[in-house]
């Protein structure tokens, strides 16, 4: 099973989506920040689980820097019919 994760923020008719920026997490759950573990060999996902409040607090709080990609946002807009 696989899942894809983002940070939605909505502005007015439309959903931004940004994507995670994989080094910054990853070097989270290297130092035992975050829950999770880092893909073998070739494959450099990071997969998080059982994330609780105050790793969503961290992930939010900028502490860490902004953890997702600014630059691509994927923008969903909703159309008048």
């Amino acid at each position: 099973e696989r899942h894809l994760w983002v940070l939605l923020v909505r502005r007015g008719e439309s959903l931004v989506a940004f994507e995670p920026e994989v080094d910054r997490f990853r070097h989270l759950v290297e130092q035992g920040r975050l829950p999770g573990r880092l893909g073998e060999g070739s494959d450099e996902n990071v997969y998080l689980k059982g994330l609780g409040p105050r790793h969503l607090d961290l992930i939010l709080s900028e502490a860490e820097g902004f953890l997702f990609d600014l630059d691509e946002p994927m923008v969903l807009t909703r159309l008048p019919r």
